[in-house]
């Protein structure tokens, strides 16, 4: 049996995430920087048809 998801939609990410970054960084590893990069893009953009989508949810058969 699969538990119910449920999809939440967040506002801004932690801000602990700039340091992972910074960290990730200084390693070789830029996923977290391209990471960071998408979602200031994506915030900048006034999506109405998101806020007003239904909830996705996923039950269990």
């Amino acid at each position: 049996m699969t538990p119910d998801t449920t999809i939440t939609r967040i506002a801004a990410l932690p801000p602990e995430l700039e340091a992972l970054e910074a960290l990730a960084a200084s390693e070789g590893f830029n996923f977290m920087t391209r990471l960071l990069a998408e979602w200031r893009s994506f915030s900048q953009i006034d999506d109405d048809s998101a806020t007003h989508a239904k909830p996705l949810t996923e039950t269990a058969h």
